[in-house]
């Protein structure tokens, strides 16, 4: 699950080294909390989820091209919808 902090940088840094090392796949997972808004707000809600999953592609490319510059893996992304459990 990435997010834009740099333990997160450090964590897909060493992800990816450790995937070069046994020749496997780097998966990233945005995670977008759902808005749950009236309907009078609809339209408002549209442009924040657009803006969230914006947020989110632009993120996940940062790590994607941060992890093939570091072991040129391919990776797999994904982008959910949904609350995210709390550990």
């Amino acid at each position: 699950m990435l997010d834009d902090t740099p333990e997160c940088d450090r964590a897909v840094y060493f992800a990816s080294r450790r995937a070069r090392r046994i020749d496997a796949e780097v998966l990233m997972l945005y995670v977008i909390e759902p808005l749950y808004l009236n309907q009078e707000w609809l339209s408002v809600a549209e442009v924040m989820r657009a803006e969230a999953h914006q947020q989110a592609h632009g993120l996940l490319e940062k790590y994607q091209s941060r992890a093939a510059q570091i072991g040129g893996l391919s990776t797999c992304i994904f982008v959910k919808a949904t609350r995210p459990k709390k550990s």
